[in-house]
């Protein structure tokens, strides 16, 4: 939900990864995404508009939530 320091993990190589365990949620066994039953607070400005709808988020909602991130990096950064 927010871009923060606490949120920059470190990884091999001193590869940057942007996570935040306060949102990640498991896939069911055999999927591919994960299914929103339960109402939860949620950045609706980081959200595609078809998942907003459907509940399902995964990889094509985390590069759409990245591009959303970088838009805001390099339209608003200072």
């Amino acid at each position: 939900m927010d871009l923060a320091a606490r949120n920059i993990l470190l990884h091999t190589n001193n590869t940057v990864k942007i996570g935040d365990f306060g949102l990640t949620r498991p896939f069911d066994e055999g999927k591919t995404y994960w299914l929103m039953k339960e109402t939860l607070r949620l950045a609706v400005k980081w959200i595609p508009p078809d998942a907003l709808k459907s509940k399902r988020f995964g990889e094509p909602t985390d590069v759409w939530a990245f591009g959303v991130c970088l838009w805001e990096i390099f339209a608003m950064g200072a």
